[in-house]
This record gives C-alpha cells, structure tokens and sequence, in this order.
C-alpha cells in the first residue's frame, strides 16, 4: 500500500481509510444500492444504515489498531489531525444514525 501510496501521489492514510474501505465494501454496496431500487422509506433506511454500519465499523476497528500500534510500539506519527477528524466524523455519524429509523438526505452527503 504504501509504495501505491507514493506511485499515486497519495497520502498513505487516505489510501488506508478510503481506499481500502471502498474495495472492501464494494459489493455491500452493490447489493445496497440494489435492494434500495424498491424505493420505499424501508428499502433506504434499511440500505443506509447497513453503509453506515460497515463504514462506521471499518474505520473505527481500523483507526483502533491504528492507534493501538502507534502507541505500543511508541511510534513517532504525524496525522494527528486526520486521525481526529475521522474520529469525530464517524462518532457523529454512528450515534446520529443509531438512534434514528429514518434518515434525511443530508445524511447520504
């Protein structure tokens, strides 16, 4: 990963929490997106939080160990920042759409 990182011009933690998440959760969301085709309210509730699910879980079992290495290992790092944002953005996110059965469209941005 890290030498497509550097190939690509691409920051190595973007390539580990954005690329990676989409591959591996390509066909969940294919399977999503089709299973929403029915459009109703369910269908997309339901289609929306099982994205937000697998996000929310990839990025937070992945920033974990993460962080766990880093600090193990007492390791010298220099993506607090980036670290902290997805932190928050998936906190927000997992909490607002775990306590609601239907979500609005700012939701899907």
């Amino acid at each position: 990963m890290q030498e497509f990182s550097t190939a690509a011009s691409i920051p190595s933690f973007l390539t580990s929490y954005v690329l990676i998440s989409l591959a591996t959760n390509y066909r969940l969301a294919l399977r999503s997106v089709t299973s929403a085709r029915e459009k109703t309210n369910n269908a997309i509730s339901l289609t929306l939080s099982e994205i937000y699910n697998g996000v929310f879980m990839n990025n937070i079992m992945g920033l974990t160990i993460f962080l766990a290495l880093v600090y193990i290992r007492n390791l010298s790092w220099e993506v607090a920042a980036i670290s902290l944002v997805v932190l928050i953005i998936c906190t927000f996110m997992g909490l607002s759409t775990s306590f609601s059965k239907k979500f609005t469209f700012w939701t899907s941005i």
